[in-house]
Parts: C-alpha cells; structure tokens; sequence
C-alpha cells in the first residue's frame, strides 16, 4: 500500500516536473519541434487508447468523431496537446459525464475536445490559456495540476503556426477548447524506389554520434544500433571531424556543447569536407531561440533535436530526409 502510494506521487511529481521545464522551455523560446507529416486522426486516437488502456475514460461517456487530415508537425507536442485538452476534460467533467473529441479537416486541421461539466466562469475565461490560471473544482474534488497544461497547448499551437481558442457559456455548462493548425495535403503514403522498398521506409544508415557525455552517447549508439543502423563515436569537436572524414557518416549528431571547438564549428568543417558532401547534420540541443537556429543553418544545419533523444522521432527524421534527398536523385542511404 505504501509502495503504491509513493509510486502514484512520485508519478505525479515527474509530471509536474515536466510540465514546468516545457513551460520554461517555450516560453524562453526554446523548445525545438522535430516536424514531419502526421495524420492528427490516427494521433488522437493513439492517444484515446492510452487513456482507455489507463482507465483513465472508464467514468466519463466518450463521443469521437476523427476525420483524417495530415499536419506538418512534430508527433509527441501534438500529442501532449491532445493529453492536456483530454485530461483537462476529465478532470473537470464529472463521472457519467459527456466528452466528446473531434478531428475535422476544413480550411485548417482542428482538434476538438467538448465537454459537459463544470464550465468555465466569465472571468476566467479570457485567462484561461495564462500561465498558473486554473478553475475551481469545488470542495467534493481534489485540484488538479499548476495550470500548465493549457499554456501548453497554446503555444505548442503557436510554435506549429495554429492557435487555441476556448468557448464556455459558464459555471455548470460544460467547455468547448478548440485547436487549429495548418493543414498540408496527405502524403503518398508508399512510394517505390530503385530498391523497391518504401522510399519513407527507415533503412539502415551509417550514423556519426557526437556527444562529450559518455553515458549520453552509450544510451544513444544502443538505441541506434537496436534499429539496424551502423554507429561511429567521437566526444570532442577535432575528433568528431577526423571520424567524419574517415567514416563518411549519412547521418551525424552533433551535441553543439563540446570540448576542442563547438558543435557549430564541427557542422561547418564536416561540411566543408568533400568526402561528406551528403551527410545530414542534425543537431542535439535544448536550444531552440532563433539566433541559434540561425546560426546553425548558416553552418549547414538541417534538422535539431531535443535531448534526450526519441528514437523514432530520429528515425522518422532520418527517413523524412532521406525521401528528401533519394527526390532529388542526389543521395541514397547506403
């Protein structure tokens, strides 16, 4: 009983946790998007079967109706859109209450999440999306969160070019939050090349991980290696280029905090190297302010992503780039 206790609380903390560092990290401008085709229907309903799988819909009547329209965007933020606006709708619906979810495809793509319960009060309602603004959810239930998660939504929305919007007409008259973002046309989804494998396939590349922390860069070659790619190491900036040079990488991460000389100057000497004319740069940082995004694709920078590493996001960019290039009939993984 005590070890159950401590591991919902300690739960709770971590998820408090990471909700204050990606709030610090958009509001500073700094969170940095691994963007790609997504079909938002089959998201939301990814996202609806965690919840069921967690019980967490077991007490509320659910409605869906998720219409298939494809997005530019980066899978895990649009996910915790969808998480924060479903458990927003829990927390303030009373059990036997009605939510309902919906994907529609119109002049842009939009979420929606309706619900029955409590309402938003008139004065709130302008304030809603504010950092730490929250409602009141009367003595017979526990408060939720910090009033982060729809700050989040807000500008996870913004950073993929949307908004957020949300409607009420009171206490006791349910809530409507409504997400919209640009909409892209749907991607060929099987596309044959001269292997005759999907060209959005993942294929086997030869992936460069440089990275100065050994223990960051052992977990990263194990989760590179798991998905069949070939892996070289270098922890320092003049190392990394020699390896480059050597090894001829498809893929390169490049920490941009390095001893001998930064990421940005290991970028620009591997790309100045003729011998990796085609080989993707994608930086690992948790900075994202345009300055350094500038920065990085005057260097030769193609793609960031956000440490610690997502596997499949890194996949997926790999795969997405690789289409890019296979298109241009200038590069094929080897």
């Amino acid at each position: 009983m005590a070890r159950d206790i401590i591991v919902r609380q300690s739960a709770h903390v971590s998820r408090l946790v990471d909700d204050l560092l990606d709030a610090a990290r958009v509001t500073s401008g700094r969170m940095i998007l691994a963007r790609h085709p997504i079909n938002l229907a089959k998201l939301v309903a990814e996202c609806l079967g965690s919840l069921r799988e967690t019980q967490q819909l077991d007490h509320h009547v659910l409605e869906t109706e998720l219409e298939t329209v494809w997005v530019d965007g980066d899978a895990d933020r649009l996910a915790q859109i969808v998480a924060n606006l479903l458990s927003n709708a829990i927390k303030y619906t009373p059990a036997g209450g009605e939510i309902r979810v919906q994907v529609k495809a119109g002049e842009k793509a939009i979420i929606q999440v309706q619900d029955n319960g409590s309402g938003v009060a008139p004065e709130l309602l302008p304030h809603v999306f504010d950092l730490f603004a929250r409602g009141e959810l009367g003595l017979e239930r526990s408060p939720g969160g910090l009033g982060i998660g729809l700050t989040l939504v807000k500008r996870i929305a913004e950073l993929h070019g949307g908004h957020a919007m949300a409607a009420s007409d009171g206490p006791c008259s349910g809530s409507t939050f409504t997400v919209e973002l640009p909409r892209i046309a749907s991607p060929a989804i099987f596309h044959t090349v001269s292997s005759g494998q999907p060209e959005n396939a993942v294929r086997p590349c030869r992936i460069l991980i440089i990275e100065d922390h050994a223990d960051a860069r052992e977990s990263l070659r194990v989760l590179t290696e798991t998905s069949g790619h070939r892996v070289y190491e270098a922890a320092d900036g003049p190392d990394a280029v020699r390896k480059a040079v050597e090894t001829r990488p498809d893929v390169a991460l490049i920490d941009l905090g390095l001893p001998g000389f930064d990421g940005y100057e290991v970028a620009k000497r591997i790309r100045a190297a003729p011998e990796c004319g085609h080989t993707i740069l994608i930086a690992l940082t948790g900075y994202g302010q345009d300055e350094y995004r500038k920065k990085g694709e005057l260097v030769g920078f193609h793609s960031y992503l956000v440490k610690p590493v997502d596997i499949d996001e890194l996949n997926r960019l790999i795969a997405t780039m690789g289409c890019y290039r296979i298109g241009m009939h200038s590069y094929a993984p080897r």
